[in-house]
């Protein structure tokens, strides 16, 4: 095995390591530390995610007023020019508006 003093340091490295060495580990690059910590992060924002957001919609449903859900009923007379023969015996129209909540 032929050796060389490693720029006159006083040791002796073969040849063979000379060349250019190929790197296992990358300065600047993730590790698999760093994608463990990244799918960790993720598995856990994915999996809070929805109770977060559950919860932040009870408390704003919580904060909203309560509203009248009682329902306007509006009957109006008979029109004779809208309503001819039997159907004036039906009454006037009528409306029902109500302003229903999701509760």
């Amino acid at each position: 095995m032929d050796s060389v003093d490693s720029q006159g340091f006083g040791y002796i490295v073969p040849k063979a390591l000379k060349k250019d060495p190929i790197w296992f580990f990358r300065f600047g690059q993730p590790t698999a530390v760093d994608h463990l910590q990244k799918w960790a992060q993720d598995y856990k924002f994915k999996h809070t995610l929805a109770p977060k957001i559950d919860c932040a919609i009870e408390e704003w449903k919580a904060a909203q007023p309560i509203e009248d859900t009682t329902p306007h009923i509006i009957e109006y007379k008979v029109d004779p020019v809208v309503q001819t023969g039997q159907s004036q015996l039906l009454g006037g129209a009528m409306e029902i508006k109500s302003p229903w909540l999701e509760r």
